[in-house]
């Protein structure tokens, strides 16, 4: 909601929370409080939570939970945050503009952090689909063109560069570029990165696994390379070859 656009329920959302008289709650004992009250920019807050179905979304903490920016605000080294697991497109954006907004709005603490953003094409994408998506994506321009300066270091890791918010990208000062065969995206990276001479990147679709291009403030001059093994063990796999076997044998 807008505090001015759409200031009668905004007005009523803040009234049911000061009555609340805590700091936690969930937006079920908002629409329940609500429900309780005669006013009409109470019943369109009641209708806009009941409509949107919000109050149901799985990823809200309880009342006796620590949540995610809870979470943020702790001394850690690694946090992974797997919001693929979510059920819906807002959900996902929910977490990432959680975690993308708060660690802008403590940027002054000047703690350094690398953010990794797998699949960033679906976190920023150029076109957004929505208001939320929006609003993520407006947090992730300002950390990826004044984050720096705050200890705050974007990688963003995608497939589909093309489809990566253009103010985004163009704030990227490196590219480690591995296998890639769409014309169209490789024709992108040209554009966005122009140390990357055109001739080394032609050579993208025809990378055997781990070899890359090096490109940027990371190298001195543009350079082929390749990746060894893993030192640790990996978590992730894809579907394993045994259950495309099994299914062949059911009827």
């Amino acid at each position: 909601m807008d505090p001015l656009r759409d200031r009668e329920e905004f007005n009523a959302y803040w009234r049911a929370i000061e009555g609340l008289s805590r700091e936690r709650y969930s937006l079920s004992e908002v629409k329940e409080i609500v429900g309780r009250q005669f006013s009409e920019d109470a019943r369109q807050l009641g209708l806009r939570i009941e409509n949107l179905g919000v109050a149901e979304w799985s990823l809200w903490s309880g009342t006796d939970e620590s949540s995610l920016v809870d979470l943020l605000g702790e001394d850690w080294r690694c946090l992974v945050v797997d919001s693929g697991t979510l059920a819906s497109p807002e959900e996902q954006s929910i977490v990432a503009m959680a975690v993308l907004g708060r660690l802008w709005r403590h940027r002054h603490e000047r703690q350094p952090v690398l953010i990794v953003a797998d699949e960033a094409h679906n976190i920023c994408p150029q076109e957004p689909a929505d208001d939320l998506e929006t609003a993520v994506t407006r947090h992730a321009v300002k950390i990826a063109g004044e984050g720096r300066k705050f200890g705050l270091y974007l990688l963003l890791a995608s497939q589909r560069p093309g489809k990566i918010h253009a103010n985004i990208l163009s704030q990227c000062d490196n590219l480690v570029l591995m296998k890639m065969i769409s014309a169209s995206d490789l024709a992108y990276v040209s554009q966005v990165f122009s140390q990357a001479p055109g001739t080394f990147l032609d050579q993208s679709p025809h990378f055997a696994l781990g070899e890359c291009l090096l490109a940027g403030k990371i190298v001195q001059n543009p350079t082929f390379c390749a990746f060894e093994g893993r030192l640790t063990e990996e978590g992730g796999t894809d579907v394993p070859a045994s259950w495309t076997n099994s299914q062949k044998g059911s009827g």
